[in-house]
């Protein structure tokens, strides 16, 4: 049926492209770059079709289904039907989230502006017109399946509405049967570029610490003695004021001479060494600025989960994934992500709960309270829940660190 790859027990949920064979496309080529997302808000914003507060479900029925309505494709697809980009960055984010600042976290947490996301609200076909899968088979989570077929007589706007406002929040901000489909595709992803990681994450200190190295040379002998050294580094210049009779100051350069007598008790050795400081700083910040542009341009794009918490999250308040801003439906994401080995980060700037590090995984009992308490059936979705709500404490913690440092 063409070219595209079918990931198993993806049939009822491919978008098809419109060319002569109609070719299938599974959601591991659902993705769009961080460039095309904030393309998108600033032309929805210059048409005047995305108001300020403007929730996910807002931006899907102002923005997306208008573009995409009848042709089958989600946004993500469509924009890049030409040439389908393969998902690198699963997108969780809060179900309550503000469109325009969910599509300017994603930009300012892009590796670069080519970095491809999967997020339901661009990668899905959210029209409900017959043309495309519906969104009942790309979920498939909780009430989804039994969504109703919307009213041939309805606005646009509003039975896109009713549509959504039918599927559980989990399932349209970040899960379902698409999304996992699509983290099957940040794995290979991770998998394809786990050298090229390691490699990178080894040497990204390396910019700063020869930075350093190159200011600690210019700089460190002007601070510690108040002189500027020569070339050579043989003698050591400082500004001295002089008065005049006209009471006015100037300031003239001497030579310091107690820095000509301490570095003739150096060794022959070190005062040849002294003469290269210079040369060396100019090339510490020279291998510094060139290994910067390389990391820069080689660092692995994609390969992780990019979490965005919902809003109003910055107090410790709320229990398991509600602390985020997240529904249920994520925990299973999440913790088949952290099985995989797939990272799972905070998107930059965004706004983490408090008091995480208060909160442990899971409370065991004391051996007394344990012998009293009567047998408890396990809560599996419960145990789930808070073991991703741990992995995501994790992750915000490190983000927190990364932010004050």
């Amino acid at each position: 049926d063409g070219g595209m790859p079918l990931g198993e027990g993806a049939n009822g949920m491919v978008q098809r492209l419109p060319d002569k064979n109609a070719t299938a496309a599974s959601p591991n080529l659902w993705g769009i770059t961080a460039r095309q997302c904030k393309t998108l808000l600033e032309e929805a914003r210059a048409e005047g079709e995305l108001p300020p507060d403007a929730d996910m479900k807002a931006f899907v029925s102002r923005v997306v289904v208008p573009r995409t309505q009848g042709t089958g494709l989600g946004y993500a697809l469509f924009a890049n039907r030409d040439l389908p980009r393969e998902v690198g960055t699963l997108v969780l984010h809060g179900g309550e989230s503000k469109a325009a600042e969910l599509l300017e976290v994603l930009w300012r947490s892009s590796v670069g502006a080519d970095e491809t996301f999967f997020m339901n609200a661009l990668s899905l076909y959210l029209a409900e017109d017959g043309v495309g899968p519906s969104i009942a088979s790309q979920l498939a989570c909780g009430g989804a399946a039994a969504l109703e077929e919307p009213s041939p007589e309805a606005p646009l706007a509003e039975e896109v509405r009713s549509v959504l406002d039918a599927v559980p929040q989990e399932c349209a901000s970040h899960s379902g049967r698409a999304a996992e489909f699509a983290l099957s595709a940040v794995q290979a992803r991770v998998q394809a570029d786990w050298c090229k990681r390691a490699v990178c994450s080894a040497l990204a200190p390396m910019p700063v610490v020869l930075a350093g190295c190159a200011v600690l040379i210019m700089y460190g002998h002007i601070i510690a003695w108040g002189c500027v050294p020569s070339p050579d580094f043989s003698k050591c210049g400082v500004r001295v004021q002089v008065e005049d009779l006209t009471w006015s100051k100037s300031a003239v350069w001497e030579w310091q001479k107690q820095w000509e007598d301490d570095r003739s008790m150096l060794s022959e050795g070190v005062q040849a060494a002294q003469r290269y400081l210079y040369v060396a700083a100019s090339i510490a910040a020279t291998l510094s600025a060139i290994l910067w542009l390389v990391l820069d341009r080689c660092w692995p794009r994609g390969g992780r989960i990019l979490v965005v918490p919902g809003p109003g999250r910055g107090k410790s308040s709320g229990e398991g994934l509600a602390r985020f801003g997240l529904g249920e439906g994520a925990a299973h994401l999440v913790n088949t992500a952290h099985s995989l080995g797939i990272p799972i980060v905070m998107a930059s700037g965004a706004l983490v709960p408090l008091g995480l590090e208060r909160r442990p995984l899971l409370c065991k009992p004391s051996r007394s309270t344990e012998a009293e308490a009567e047998p408890e059936v396990t809560d599996l979705k419960a145990v789930e829940e808070e073991a991703a709500a741990a992995i995501l404490r994790r992750a915000a913690m490190r983000s927190r660190r990364m932010q004050s440092c």
